[in-house]
């Protein structure tokens, strides 16, 4: 017999996980997991209170994060709510993804793009 832990989705990423955020397709929002958020803090040099969705129409499952000032366009609002983890508005980036509202949270790893300066996100790379 060899047996496992029982791990809920909340204990998956605990201790050393690399950067990941939440889609969550059915409010419409990103949720950045607090290693992801303050990393991109650590980088951009101040706290990040609003964001850009850069997406590329010849791989539409690919998009970039990227930290922003507030008078940029398309510039996004970081909800930063105390007691709730970083998030933003994503629906316009859902339907452009064309993924239903009706599909679950996926958890997806990021990487940091040096040349971009923002996190690529591959919403087919699944924590």
């Amino acid at each position: 017999m060899a047996f496992e832990p029982l791990i809920g989705r909340k204990g998956r990423l605990r201790g050393d996980y690399p950067p990941a955020i939440t889609l969550n397709f059915k409010l419409g929002r990103i949720v950045f997991l607090s290693k992801a958020y303050q990393e991109m803090e650590n980088r951009f040099g101040q706290e990040v209170r609003h964001v850009q969705i850069l997406t590329d129409t010849a791989q539409p499952h690919i998009f970039l994060i990227q930290p922003c000032s507030p008078n940029v366009r398309g510039a996004l609002r970081v909800d930063l709510t105390p007691g709730s983890s970083p998030s933003i508005s994503a629906g316009l980036l859902f339907s452009r993804l064309a993924i239903s509202r009706e599909e679950d949270l996926r958890r997806v790893k990021i990487a940091w793009n040096e040349n971009y300066q923002g996190w690529l996100v591959d919403v087919r790379d699944e924590v």
